[in-house]
């Protein structure tokens, strides 16, 4: 069984660990689901703040769900989509 990340995250360590430069985002982005775009996004946080991926990555403390499905993310999230509907829309 793998290991779990705290339960609890303080401020600074969330702000640090989970907020990600624009080229980054667009890295997430290029991920086919949003489901997938999601779990990379969290793994990248974990893996800054932990020092690796947590087995459950659905143990991810609350804020830092919450912050990485924060308005700020989700057009991000929600504007790539498949790559093949990306294709549809720039035509």
């Amino acid at each position: 069984m793998g290991a779990l990340p705290p339960e609890e995250i303080d401020e600074a360590s969330l702000t640090a660990f989970f907020s990600y430069a624009d080229d980054e985002l667009e890295q997430i982005a290029a991920h086919r689901d949003i489901h997938g775009r999601f779990a990379i996004a969290v793994a990248v946080g974990a893996l800054r703040w932990l020092g690796f991926v947590p087995a459950a990555l659905q143990e991810l403390p609350e804020p830092a769900a919450a912050l990485i499905a924060s308005q700020r993310y989700r057009a991000v999230f929600d504007r790539a989509g498949p790559p093949e509907r990306r294709a549809r829309r720039s035509r």
